[in-house]
Order: structure tokens, then C-alpha cells, then sequence
């Protein structure tokens, strides 16, 4: 059985799915780089044009693990599961960064993994 909290999905404050796209590619491209800060405003900024693409939450929470920011990483983990279900990619990658705090990989592992 799948048991996840899910998270709601804001409305985009200015649609554009051409504006979210080019950030969405700018931040892969800083991730790639390990620029994380530079990845994280991309990311921020497509989602401020496109909330609905699961994997700019997913990719923005990967960058919050490694700007060693736990929390908005399962928020945003939580938002690309909401959306997309069947994403469990997401889920792993704050389950395995986090795990040495045991309070949080519970939480991870109980809200968004099991």
C-alpha cells in the first residue's frame, strides 16, 4: 500500500511553459556544473511560470540535499510525488542523502517511500 503525504501544488505566478522550460534547462545545466545556488533560482524560477512538471520539483529538491536544506528537499519530494505518483526516483535520492539523521529518513521513508 502506498502511503505518502501529499503537498499542494501552488498555481504559477506568471504562466509561460516557454519562460519555465528555459529556466528548468538553465538550472540542469548549473546542477551539472555543481553551481547549486545558481540551480536552485533556475528551478525557482521556472516553477514560478510552470508549477505542474514534477521533475523541476524533483530536480529543485535534489539541489536543496545538496545545499544541505533536508526539509525544503522533502517538501519539494513531496510535490513531485503529489504530482506524479509513479516518480519514486525522487523519493530514494532524499532517503539516501538524509539517512544519517534517522528522525528525518523516517519521516522520508514512512511519508513519501513506503
Amino acid at each position: 500500500m502506498m502511503l505518502m503525504l501529499q503537498m499542494g501544488i501552488p498555481d504559477p505566478e506568471e504562466p509561460d511553459e516557454a519562460a519555465a522550460a528555459d529556466h528548468k534547462r538553465k538550472g540542469d545545466i548549473a546542477f551539472v556544473g555543481k553551481r547549486y545556488q545558481e540551480a536552485l533560482n533556475a528551478y525557482s524560477q521556472s516553477l514560478r511560470h510552470n508549477t505542474s512538471n514534477h521533475v523541476v520539483w524533483a530536480n529543485r529538491s535534489a539541489v536543496y540535499l545538496r545545499l544541505g536544506k533536508p526539509h525544503d528537499a522533502l517538501e519539494d519530494a513531496r510535490r513531485a510525488r503529489t504530482l506524479d505518483e509513479s516518480y519514486t526516483k525522487v523519493c530514494f535520492d532524499v532517503c539516501f542523502i538524509i539517512e544519517p539523521c534517522s528522525c528525518i529518513a523516517y519521516v522520508v521513508v514512512q511519508s513519501c517511500c513506503c
